[in-house]
């Protein structure tokens, strides 16, 4: 009896040590399932395959192009801007790069899928555009000679040129010239070698200078041309009417006083224009001569005043008297430039003319002494 006690007990006892031991066996296989699950999910679901540049990659799931691009260490560079010999003409001025996902073109930011096709298109460079142009050469102006009178000497005419030119940086790449210019030829002419010489004013009318000029001028019995600015002269009909009435020539001298040397020729001629109307409504006739703002030459200013009924006329002395020196001063420099048939130009207006109007005396009668006699600018022109 006591054995079989013992036996039953034993075996009883057995019997629950293998019943506890399976639930560990299930515990530990179900582990290793979670663990195979757990990985599989982990390389087939949150990793996906995406082709890159025909390359078959494994990227997280969720993964941004960007993403991909910095993971792989690829550079985007614009293309650069070359020139047609391939000289670098401006860094990153080529075309951009370009990413696509299944051939349609997407941003940085895009989310791939599982099965994208992902190309990159790097940069590239480019040669600029080339336009052609025809354009005109115009003509070089010469001047010969050192008189008072302007006058054409030679047309010219203006010469063509084929331009090839850079579109994006406005380059130009090569010149072709079709026809060559032929130069315009001014001609500055003294009229004369005889003692004589004329006297001219710019500038005016002023209302303080001009009527005390006048009044010395009349004084001495002495001709002169005054070539007004039409602006100034709208301002002062009478002074004008008053140069005419004693037989003073009254000279063109434009409207606004500009500078004519660049201007196309209407502004040329719009200008000359509107101050002959200024003359003729303040003395009942036009003016025959002008004179450029700054002795301006060019072919388009004498042409322009040619077509006004005027001559071009500049000067030969200038004792600079606009620069506000002192009396002695201009009267001294007048006779050092003094020469038979001397054009010479003072100022009645824009701005202190005060020296000028002291000088004159003294310029009359040193140039009385040195034999000159005072004569009208046609008389000038007219004893060739």
């Amino acid at each position: 009896m006591k054995v079989e006690f013992f036996n039953k007990s034993f075996l009883d006892k057995k019997s629950a040590s293998t019943n506890e031991a399976v639930p560990v066996a299930n515990y530990a296989v179900a582990g290793m399932l979670l663990l195979i699950i757990c990985v599989f999910l982990y390389r087939i679901v949150l990793f996906i395959p995406v082709s890159l540049n025909d390359e078959w990659i494994k990227i997280r799931w969720g993964s941004t192009v960007r993403d991909v691009i910095v993971k792989e260490k690829i550079v985007l560079k614009r293309g650069d801007l070359k020139d047609t010999k391939g000289k670098l003409l401006r860094k990153e001025g080529g075309r951009a790069p370009g990413v696509f996902i299944n051939g349609s073109e997407v941003s940085l930011s895009a989310i791939l899928r599982r099965g994208h096709r992902v190309t990159i298109r790097p940069g590239v460079d480019i040669v600029e555009e080339v336009e052609r142009k025809v354009e005109t050469i115009q003509p070089a102006t010469y001047v010969s000679g050192k008189g008072a009178f302007l006058s054409i000497g030679s047309t010219g005419h203006p010469g063509m040129k084929i331009v090839n030119i850079g579109s994006s940086t406005g380059r130009i790449i090569s010149e072709e010239i079709v026809r060559a210019s032929k130069p315009v030829m001014l001609k500055r002419a003294i009229h004369t070698t005889n003692q004589v010489v004329a006297l001219t004013f710019d500038d005016g009318p002023s209302s303080l200078y001009t009527p005390q000029i006048l009044a010395i001028l009349q004084a001495e019995q002495i001709p002169a041309a005054f070539f007004i600015i039409g602006s100034q002269a709208k301002k002062h009909p009478g002074i004008l009417s008053e140069m005419a009435a004693t037989g003073y020539i009254v000279g063109n001298h434009t409207y606004s006083h500009s500078m004519l040397g660049d201007a196309s020729t209407s502004e040329i001629f719009g200008e000359i224009e509107k101050t002959e109307k200024v003359i003729k409504e303040a003395t009942g006739v036009g003016s025959h001569w002008f004179r450029p703002p700054g002795g301006s030459m060019s072919l388009a200013i004498v042409e322009s005043a040619t077509l006004e009924g005027c001559r071009t006329i500049l000067w030969s002395v200038d004792p600079l008297d606009w620069m506000r020196p002192s009396a002695d001063t201009i009267c001294d420099r007048v006779m050092n430039q003094i020469h038979p048939g001397a054009v010479i130009i003072l100022h009645d207006g824009g701005g202190d003319r005060s020296a000028t109007v002291q000088a004159l005396p003294k310029i009359i009668t040193a140039l009385r002494e040195k034999g000159y006699s005072f004569v009208k600018l046609d008389e000038i022109e007219g004893s060739e």
